[in-house]
């Protein structure tokens, strides 16, 4: 594929993606990396261009809607999702091609079917352990797909008092 077109269409997954994290709070990672790893060289590549979207559009939320996000659930999150994510790096460098692709693939057929037949069935209530343990999956999805949304949205939409803080509080937390 010649490199300007290959170019145009990361930027075109990166516009979709960002417009999929606006409408829902979350899933710029899922979409992106649908499509990514068949435009990077690598999975770990496509990983990587699609945390740099994560972050430019969800610092643009989070500060926009700054005001509404629950800091106090957020924390325990952030710092076990700050944990995990670098030791997920660090396993991803032991993981082939082949290997990396399949996981990838698993993880994202089991998060669609679970938010398509089981969105609803489990219910937390906001305690820092919940918190640690949705921060921990979503810092190792982060860190090796770049899909860490699903279990920080599955806490936070049991936890959230409404639906203003919970859309402010998962665009705070994503990467």
């Amino acid at each position: 594929m010649h490199p300007a077109i290959q170019a145009a269409l990361v930027v075109l997954v990166g516009f979709g993606a960002a417009f999929v994290q606006r409408v829902s709070g979350f899933g710029l990672g899922i979409f992106a990396m649908l499509f990514l790893p068949y435009l990077t060289p690598t999975a770990q590549a496509a990983a990587t261009v699609s945390t740099l979207f994560s972050c430019v559009t969800s610092s643009y939320n989070g500060i926009k809607y700054r005001k509404s996000a629950d800091f106090k659930t957020l924390l325990p999150m952030i710092i076990a999702s700050l944990c995990a994510i670098p030791v997920a790096v660090l396993l991803s460098k032991y993981i082939s091609g082949d290997v990396f692709t399949i996981i990838l693939g698993a993880v994202l057929i089991v998060l669609s079917i679970y938010f398509i037949f089981f969105g609803g069935c489990i219910h937390f209530k906001a305690t820092k352990f919940g918190g640690v343990l949705a921060g921990l999956a979503g810092g190792m999805l982060n860190g090796l797909f770049s899909t860490g949304g699903p279990p920080v949205v599955l806490y936070l939409t049991n936890v959230a008092a409404d639906q203003t803080v919970y859309f402010a509080s998962i665009q705070f937390f994503s990467p």
